[in-house]
């Protein structure tokens, strides 16, 4: 496939269209009307209600306990799947 078509295919990302904008690859009008070209499928979302609860305290026995069980052992050292940094 050529640049061309890949790029065409993104085009109008979401992750893409602050640097078109700016690149001038794409005008505003043409989002809008790329926008307005969509189909409403919002009567196939599922609504997801998530109960955050009462904050815990992560400095008790049992939560230091939980949280080391939750560390995996790789053959570089220990893995952190709550850390970011790893």
């Amino acid at each position: 496939m050529s640049l061309k078509t890949e790029f065409n295919k993104l085009k109008f990302d979401t992750r893409m269209l602050d640097i078109n904008l700016n690149d001038k690859l794409i005008s505003q009008s043409e989002i809008d009307a790329h926008l307005s070209s969509l189909e409403d499928c919002s009567s196939n979302a599922i609504k997801v209600e998530i109960d955050d609860g009462a904050m815990t305290d992560t400095n008790t026995p049992e939560a230091t306990q939980e949280a080391d069980s939750n560390i995996q052992q790789t053959s570089y050292g220990s893995f952190d799947p709550n850390n970011p940094l790893g």
